[in-house]
């Protein structure tokens, strides 16, 4: 999740900011208190599946994305929701307990 403003050093990286993929929904009462927001993601890399997940606090100071990656499992029992519900059961399980950050950040 990046602010638009803060994607001013490139045009390009200012239309990649509207992608769904960084989009929150907001409304005045969530944004009036303390709440967190949440992304899930899933890629498919040389025929197997990785996962992770990520809870990011809304607040003005900046967050170092790595301390906020958590397993899918986990957010999934925080929400109620089953993300990679469409995998076998005995592959989302397995994924969905990885947290390898650095698989996804660099």
């Amino acid at each position: 999740m990046a602010r638009r403003q803060d994607m001013k050093w490139s045009e390009q990286a200012v239309k990649e900011s509207d992608y769904f993929t960084n989009i929150f929904h907001q409304n005045k009462e969530m944004n009036n208190g303390v709440w967190h927001h949440f992304k899930a993601f899933l890629i498919k890399h040389q025929d197997a599946y990785h996962t992770i997940a990520f809870i990011c606090p809304n607040s003005p100071d900046s967050v170092i994305i790595v301390g906020t990656a958590r397993s899918v499992n986990t957010v999934e029992s925080l929400t109620g929701y089953d993300f990679f519900g469409f995998l076998d059961d005995g592959v989302e399980e397995t994924i969905e307990n990885e947290v390898e950050v650095g698989r996804w950040v660099r």
